[in-house]
């Protein structure tokens, strides 16, 4: 069955998705369904397609950015693809990581937030209202961000940022099943601001940058680019041998693995061949060792990966080295828009001028509650 024949079969289902999608939204849009209201300011970041946007990496800046300006940020996230059911609330204090933390049990998109953002709150639980006000609760804070926020319309928020990846092509932009789009395009006008990231690795800029500007909605544009991280520092002269002189495999399991290809042949000479799997891939003893079985019959040297799959990854044995490299988000211009925007509508207390050294530090409860 050739792809065409099989979007066809699947038609139905996408119409009865968009139906479902329509009626929903509409209840929100007339009160019918009630938003619950938290007690401090809410940042949704989401996007309208699945996976493959940059979220967490976004997230991140924008986290960072906050924290900088010493405000006590917290992050609600679904946790999406962890085993464990149990909300729970993870604090990374001053970087005393707890070495019990696992992605069975946080999901490892908010286990890499952790890693990422000191003395950040994350509050993990499908149920994010009930999360969300234990989170504001213990840590007294100043605003909340909502991850992966965009339909989860349940909480209020004061403001919308939704991202779309700059490497989508037309042919993507038809609801699930057939394509990969959560809502329709129309509903991007919900959106407070755009990003279009990944921007630098396209020559042509994004076909949907004209329906933002139909709707009059601000908009920016974001780079991404891989970089050695943290984890490698102590051994960081044979990795760049490794990288400049030896023969590498790609593995991943994230939703946009065409952008991965194209940043990672930037800092690795010598690509070979490349496994990839479906996004948040909970990965074995037994796929790592067949994904090793297929390099070695290419020769490779050594595999690169994501941060998000060496969560996972860096707990099995492998007999070639495995190298994880973050993903960096830079906005290109207009950062002073957005952040204005986000100071504005969700009155914060700092101007955005200000840039303090000193992170803020929650008092509460740490790890794991």
């Amino acid at each position: 069955m050739n792809l065409n024949s099989l979007k066809f079969l699947l038609s139905p289902i996408s119409f009865a998705y968009e139906a479902i999608v329509y009626i929903r939204n509409l209840f929100y849009d007339l009160n019918i369904l009630k938003k619950k209201k938290l007690k401090c300011p809410v940042l949704s970041i989401g996007n309208i397609t699945a996976g493959g946007t940059g979220k967490t990496p976004t997230v991140i800046f924008i986290a960072n950015e906050l924290i900088k300006r010493n405000l006590k940020v917290g992050i609600l996230t679904r946790g999406y693809g962890r085993k464990s059911k149990r909300a729970i609330i993870i604090c990374n204090d001053d970087g005393k990581e707890k070495p019990d933390l696992n992605a069975d049990e946080t999901g490892d998109e908010p286990l890499l937030l952790y890693q990422k953002l000191l003395n950040t709150p994350i509050g993990i639980s499908k149920n994010r209202y009930e999360i969300g006000k234990k989170l504001f609760e213990t840590y007294s804070l100043d605003l909340i961000i909502l991850d992966d926020g965009f339909q989860h319309r349940s909480i209020y928020r004061n403001l919308d940022i939704l991202l779309i990846n700059s490497l989508d092509k037309k042919n993507r932009h038809r609801m699930l099943p057939t394509g990969f789009l959560r809502e329709p395009l129309k509903n991007l006008q919900r959106a407070d601001f755009i990003i279009f990231t990944k921007s630098n690795l396209i020559e042509k800029e994004s076909d949907l940058i004209k329906v933002a500007e139909y709707f009059n909605i601000p908009y920016s544009f974001s780079t991404a680019d891989n970089n050695l991280t943290n984890y490698i520092q102590d051994q960081q002269k044979n990795v760049l041998h490794l990288l400049e002189s030896k023969n590498g495999y790609l593995v991943s399991g994230i939703g946009d693995a065409s952008s991965f290809k194209l940043t990672a042949s930037v800092i690795a000479k010598n690509i070979i061949g490349y496994s990839n799997l479906k996004d948040h891939y909970d990965y074995k003893q037994s796929d790592l060792n067949k994904i090793i079985k297929k390099s070695k019959k290419l020769s490779a040297d050594y595999m690169l990966t994501t941060e998000k799959d060496w969560i996972k990854l860096k707990h099995l044995n492998s007999s070639l080295p495995i190298i994880p490299v973050g993903l960096s988000f830079n906005l290109v211009k207009d950062k002073s828009k957005l952040f204005n925007l986000i100071y504005t509508k969700l009155n914060l207390r700092h101007p955005i001028g200000e840039n303090n050294s000193n992170k803020s530090k929650h008092k509460g409860p740490s790890s794991i509650h």
